[in-house]
């Protein structure tokens, strides 16, 4: 099921995101690649694989990263929104103009590259840098 955007952060996803529905079994196979590269399309750097996972692209490690962040976040909400929805509310998806509008910005390289740097400062923090070695 492709992204709700029901948040501002979930404005990244905005006419950037596919969903591809076509699990072939571990991605080994060139021709599986070649499906999901179609899937993600010329523009999309986000994109759910459905039956395996996530998967994020970016021109930096840190903005793929970022990507995948808020991505894997915006998954959680969906699944509490349906949950909520169960009980008779309903979500409040963020209209087209102000997702567009909030997208452009939030899609910049710099943004989604500057947006992690605190997650990895934090990392670093946490684990006294254990990580990178």
């Amino acid at each position: 099921k492709p992204i709700e955007i029901t948040t501002q952060d979930a404005c990244i996803f905005y006419d950037n995101h596919s969903v591809y529905d076509n699990f072939g079994g571990v991605v080994l196979a060139t021709e599986e690649g070649k499906n999901i590269a179609q899937a993600l399309g010329p523009k999309n750097k986000t994109c759910i694989l459905q039956n395996h996972g996530l998967l994020t692209l970016g021109t930096t490690v840190d903005e793929a990263a970022r990507l995948f962040t808020l991505l894997d976040k915006q998954c959680h909400v969906m699944l509490l929104t349906a949950a909520a929805s169960s009980s008779g509310l309903k979500p409040n998806v963020i209209g087209k103009e102000e997702a567009e509008y909030t997208a452009k910005f939030l899609q910049e390289p710099e943004v989604t590259y500057s947006g992690f740097q605190s997650e990895f400062d934090l990392l670093v923090e946490e684990t006294d840098g254990a990580f990178l070695k």
